[in-house]
Order: C-alpha cells, then sequence, then structure tokens
C-alpha cells in the first residue's frame, strides 16, 4: 500500500485481532497509520467527536494545553493572526490565548466550524491541539497548512508522539477508533524537509513545531 504521506511503499506493521484492523508501517517516512478500510464512516466519526467532553471551562482540559500555551506566550506576539485549525466544539486553547490578549484567532473545524473563508487568508501561527492522528489524508493537509502560513509563519502541533519504546499493541493512543495516523520524530522531520519548513522541535512527547 501506498504510504499516506509520502506515498513510498509501506508493508503491514500490527494486526489487530480483536477488531481485524491492520495498521501499515512506512520505511520512508515513518508514519503508522490505519488502513483506509478499517476507518470510521464520517457520520460515526462526528457522533463520536460529539461524545468528548470539551468544556473550554475544565480545567483539566485546559492543564492539557497548557504547555504549548506557555511556548505560544515565548514565541508568538500577541497581535499575530492565529489560525485554530480542527478547533471541535470546545476550542480549550483558542479560549486561554484570549484571556492572554490573543485577540486575532480564526477558529476552522470540518464538523463544528466549517467556514471556508478561514482558508482563504495566511497567517503568522497555526496550531492543531489533538488534530494531526485524525487526518485521512496527510500529505493534502500538510501541504494546505503549510501554504496557510506567511513567511516566517509557524506551525504547532499537539498528538502524542510514537517511539520505537512504545508497544504499539497495547498503546491506548492507538486504541481510540477516530486515531488513524501515528507521526514519530522521524516522520516530523520527513515533513520538515518535503514541505520545506526551516525547521522543527519537538517539545516532550507531545508537542511538535516547525518554523517556516
Amino acid at each position: 500500500m501506498k504510504c499516506l504521506l509520502c506515498e513510498s511503499h509501506s508493508a503491514i506493521f500490527f494486526f489487530d485481532q480483536k477488531t481485524s484492523w491492520e495498521y501499515f508501517h512506512c520505511r520512508n517516512c515513518d508514519l503508522r497509520f490505519l488502513d483506509p478500510k478499517n476507518r470510521l464512516g464520517k457520520e460515526e466519526e462526528k457522533r463520536r467527536y460529539q461524545l468528548h467532553q470539551n468544556d473550554v471551562n475544565d480545567s483539566g482540559y485546559q492543564n492539557f494545553v497548557t504547555p504549548l500555551l506557555k511556548i505560544i506566550k515565548e514565541k508568538i506576539d500577541p497581535d499575530s493572526l492565529i489560525l485554530d485549525y480542527g478547533c471541535g466544539d470546545g476550542p480549550v486553547l483558542t479560549h486561554l490565548l484570549k484571556a492572554e490578549g490573543f485577540s486575532n484567532i480564526t477558529l476552522f473545524d470540518l464538523y463544528f466550524k466549517n467556514s471556508p473563508e478561514a482558508l482563504d487568508k495566511k497567517y503568522d501561527l497555526i496550531f492543531s491541539t489533538e488534530v494531526i492522528e485524525h487526518f485521512y489524508n496527510p500529505a493534502e493537509e500538510f501541504f494546505r497548512l503549510k501554504n496557510l502560513l506567511r513567511d516566517g509563519g509557524q506551525l504547532a502541533v499537539m498528538t502524542l508522539f510514537y517511539s520505537e519504546e512504545i508497544n504499539f499493541a497495547a498503546w491506548p493512543y492507538r486504541k481510540d477508533f477516530t486515531h488513524v495516523c501515528f507521526y514519530s520524530r522521524k516522520t516530523c522531520q520527513w515533513i520538515n524537509s518535503h514541505f520545506k519548513f526551516n525547521f522543527f522541535t519537538q517539545f516532550g512527547d507531545r508537542i511538535g513545531w516547525w518554523s517556516s
């Protein structure tokens, strides 16, 4: 099967005996992904998102995104044009950034804020919290994100990065049925090179930052 990101050959990496789902691994870009035939339908996927308790005032949810909030505050001017890409129905990081004086934030989400006009301008910062693991077409999505950035713009993501130390079979992150793509540091470095970012930085096991 062709890799969903780099289109190189990928081979079966893991077979889930419980669900009969197959996961593939690309040795070129190191992406691991669920066989597209095993994905949820759009309506079922949206229904599962609606079950999430994404209250912007939930302290646990706020604490979860606080590490990225701190990095954005250190690196980004409050007057910057910002896009929350894949904001969902509870854009907690946007909520926290606005409380810190970041007022120029646009929301976009395929299911909950599908505003095509949001994709008609350029941004200084785009952030996606717990989004890129849901990408059905990661090559298309990263191409879009890169082209939505101004020169010198920044792309920040939160996702749980895969590493060789992880037992993929038992990994809870894999067991969310809406998680279809899993990225390693090598994958992110491939994205950095292929989409012509200037550099990639990883903070801990959940935050990735590209600079264009």
